[in-house]
């Protein structure tokens, strides 16, 4: 029998996040080999670019944020869920820095222009269930396919927006950015035409 892999992919994932925690998108392959007092040359066989081992690592991250994102929308009351998944981008980044920080890493437009080839069909469907269900719980409340930049907005962009700036900083993610999420996340949906009967009918 063949000697087992001295690093499992997993191991060798962990070692590129806290590399890139601290290093961003200036993180290198022979950095993480030191953290895992490895050969470069190890890596690179699992791994055959730098693009391949944090493309991988990015993938990863997204999938862990994801997880959460998706079940804080799967809340029974559509809006309320729009409104807790928009909570969850401060949440998650103050509770997991350094997943924050690999989040940073790419873009998925761009990732997907200069993917390596074992990456992209993972690439390509990342978004795939994320975006249905922002559909499906829009639709639920009687959005239209006009709406779904505004819930985008409400429930992505400007939360990012409000913990971009602290990503990687010491002090983190600060306490204040939850409620300003779900107060901007609630703003947001309030200017959208079809949320204003619902909220009244909600209401009474």
């Amino acid at each position: 029998m063949g000697r087992p892999p001295r690093f499992t992919e997993e191991g060798i994932l962990d070692a590129a996040l806290s590399v890139a925690a601290s290093r961003g998108k200036q993180a290198t392959v022979d950095e993480v080999a030191t953290v895992l007092d490895a050969r470069a040359g190890s890596i690179y066989y699992r791994y055959p670019s730098r693009e391949s081992l944090f493309g991988a690592l990015w993938v990863r991250s997204v999938r862990r944020f994801q997880a959460v994102f998706l079940g804080a929308l799967a809340h029974p009351d559509p809006r309320t869920g729009l409104i807790h998944a928009a909570a969850t981008i401060p949440d998650y980044c103050r509770a997991h820095p350094d997943e924050a920080v690999a989040l940073t890493l790419y873009r998925h437009r761009a990732l997907l222009v200069a993917c390596p080839p074992n990456l992209y069909e993972d690439v390509a469907g990342l978004n795939v269930e994320l975006l249905g269900m922002l559909a499906q719980v829009a639709a639920g409340l009687g959005a239209t396919e006009a709406d779904l930049p505004m819930i985008t907005a409400a429930t992505r962009l400007v939360p990012y927006g409000l913990v971009r700036p602290y990503l990687g900083t010491p002090d983190g993610i600060p306490e204040w950015a939850t409620p300003a999420a779900r107060a901007a996340a609630a703003a947001t949906l309030d200017l959208i035409p079809w949320h204003e009967g619902r909220v009244a009918a909600a209401d009474r």
